[in-house]
């Protein structure tokens, strides 16, 4: 169901003999997981059991929502930062013996 609108994935689990019920934190740290009235267009992010897991019919499916919409369509990931800089190490300076920066061999 992950990916799908919130009301698809209901829909289907209904059909397959499931409750698919949106979940969200409640309130306050340490607070348990509570059903929650998703935004319409709503995604499915994730899902507990997973898909594929043997679970009796009738079973409720957590299902994970963010929102949804928008058309910003797949994304690559990003590419790496560049190589740092050289290194730079800090050297006496011999006429003042102050600490310069200088760059590294």
């Amino acid at each position: 169901m992950v990916s799908l609108p919130i009301d698809e994935a209901r829909r289907r689990l209904a059909e397959a003999g499931f409750v698919g019920v949106a979940v969200g934190l409640g309130d306050g740290p340490g607070a348990p997981l509570v059903a929650i009235t998703p935004e319409p267009g709503a995604v499915v992010s994730s899902q507990a059991p997973e898909a594929g897991a043997r679970v009796d019919a009738g079973a409720t499916v957590r299902l994970w929502v963010v929102r949804g919409g928008g058309s910003a369509g797949v994304r690559e990931p990003r590419r790496p930062f560049p190589a740092a800089p050289p290194a730079r190490e800090l050297r006496l300076d011999p006429g003042t013996g102050d600490a310069v920066a200088a760059a590294a061999d």
